[in-house]
């Protein structure tokens, strides 16, 4: 390269030498014919100086680019003898990464519908069951092991959540029916008192009457499993003395004697 280089070495001395010095070349004014023409004449002497140049480039790089060029086909030749090697080891490749992340999806789809199976639902980024967090990360990063522990520890908090959301359904229904029977039961206590009041009894205290009313409102706003079976059968003994009895000392005799047995 340096051999090659130093061919230009003799422009540069003829560049020294011939290159026209811009201070001798100046055109005074724009009717300077004697100026411009000078400068035209120096200035051809420098495209020649230029063109000197470009023909030893040329000169000296057509070698070079044969040598390029030479060096361009023996490295495609080469090339071509592993084409076919190169094309076959990526082929066998690719099916081989295509096998590996169609197993990988199937094994993804597979889990997922475990997790489903189990009792897990996808909220705020993973799969949630009661106490049960599981990122969605695990369904690719976990063993076989710790997947069995996750569907197995699913499950079971799946079944956590069934009997709790079971007993709460039920309690909710047994106070729901407590609070109808109840409500019958007022309707009954106020039409016993209507009927008392449309008889006109002369000692009637319908004051009892709403006493065991407010007594049931009572009960009904604080529904208990330990107070129903004690109002149930305060409600009837009640009712039967009240319908047996229309004076409040009759009321108290009967009491008195029920204590008494």
């Amino acid at each position: 390269m340096k051999t090659e280089l130093a061919k230009f070495d003799h422009l540069a001395v003829t560049i020294l030498d011939k290159l026209p010095y811009l201070d001798d070349y100046i055109i005074n004014g724009v009717w300077d014919d004697a100026g411009l023409e000078a400068a035209k004449a120096a200035h051809r002497r420098v495209r020649a100086l230029v063109n000197d140049i470009e023909r030893q480039r040329k000169e000296i790089k057509e070698p070079i680019l044969a040598a390029g060029k030479a060096v361009d086909e023996r490295a495609k030749e080469l090339v071509n003898l592993t084409e076919n090697v190169d094309h076959e080891l990526k082929r066998r490749i690719a099916d081989i990464e295509m096998q590996r992340e169609a197993i990988k999806q199937e094994k993804r789809h597979n889990r997922t519908a475990e997790l489903t199976q189990a009792g897990y639902e996808f909220t705020a980024g993973a799969y949630r069951i009661g106490d049960q967090v599981i990122v969605a990360s695990a369904i690719d990063d976990a063993t076989d092991d710790e997947w069995s522990g996750i569907i197995a520890r699913g499950k079971a908090a799946a079944e956590r959540v069934k009997l709790e959301r079971a007993a709460h359904d039920a309690e909710l229904q047994r106070i729901k029916v407590e609070r109808e029977q109840l409500e019958l039961e007022r309707c009954e206590l106020d039409k016993l008192r209507k009927s008392m009041a449309s008889q006109h009894t002369e000692d009637a205290e319908p004051e009892l009457i709403d006493e065991i009313e407010d007594a049931t409102d009572d009960i009904s706003n604080n529904i208990s499993a330990d107070y129903v079976s004690g109002f149930n059968a305060c409600r009837t003994l009640a009712m039967q003395i009240v319908i047996k009895c229309s004076k409040r000392s009759e009321i108290i005799a009967m009491l008195d004697e029920l204590n008494a047995e």
